[in-house]
């Protein structure tokens, strides 16, 4: 099986023994739309890591899981993993804003360093939900992170890890404070990432993440689209810091 095909299969799997439990859960509307479905995972790109995909009810009508046999329909999948296809532009220049933000920072770092590179994007969780706070609330209690929330962190760090990135920049402030293991955020989060955090920071001016044995830069940073975004200033230093690294590490 193929890593694009293993990491879907992975959060399927997860939804599935959720929803046959047969309990009540504080996420059960997240149950109640399907897992984060990716296209074809590209490898060695500059990897963008957001907290979670949206959800627009109006827009998303094939995202909306009706019965957990739906997981297992080869057709439904296929609807449910062009959506995002056609989102991200992989199909037409079309794509929706989170992504077309991308395309720009990507284009700007390959030309000022006169090679050509593409880019990932991953979620750290696979719950579909336009409000961050929500997906916060509903995946944490009062004794922390749920399982249904670290089982999909795991999914996560497996992708990562696999993926080969040439670079990681983390567009989203609390997705930051979970990968760089921020103490009261990422509590009972396992597996933790390795990350290079000492003097070499203040000399490089970005942290390195050990992936599959191999160290890549970790830029983090807030959201490079949307209303959270970043002012056009701090926005242009993650570009130059992008390509400091990029040319620094590889």
């Amino acid at each position: 099986m193929c890593l694009t095909a293993e990491i879907n299969s992975d959060l399927r799997n997860i939804w599935k023994e959720e929803r046959k439990s047969g309990k009540r859960h504080q996420y059960d509307e997240f149950l109640r739309r399907w897992p984060m479905q990716y296209p074809e995972l590209r490898e060695n790109c500059i990897v963008f890591v957001g907290l979670n995909p949206s959800f627009r009810e109006h827009h998303d009508e094939v995202c909306k899981l009706n019965d957990t046999e739906e997981l297992d329909s080869l057709e439904k999948r296929k609807s449910v993993t062009l959506a995002q296809t056609e989102s991200e532009g992989r199909m037409s220049q079309d794509s929706y804003y989170y992504y077309d933000a991308f395309d720009c920072f990507v284009n700007r770092v390959s030309d000022t360093l006169s090679l050509k590179f593409k880019w990932e994007a991953l979620e750290v969780f696979a719950v579909r939900e336009r409000r961050q706070e929500t997906v916060k609330k509903l995946l944490r209690s009062e004794s922390g992170w749920t399982d249904f929330a670290k089982q999909q962190w795991k999914v996560f760090h497996k992708a990562l890890n696999e993926i080969k990135p040439v670079c990681v920049v983390v567009a989203n402030a609390f997705a930051s404070d979970l990968i760089s293991n921020h103490m009261d955020v990422a509590d009972g989060i396992e597996p933790k990432f390795d990350i290079v955090d000492s003097e070499l920071l203040r000399v490089r001016g970005y942290r390195t993440v050990k992936l599959n044995g191999t160290d890549v830069p970790l830029l983090l940073s807030g959201m490079t689209s949307g209303q959270r975004l970043l002012d056009k200033y701090s926005l242009e230093r993650l570009i130059w810091m992008t390509c400091k690294s990029v040319s620094e590490m590889h």
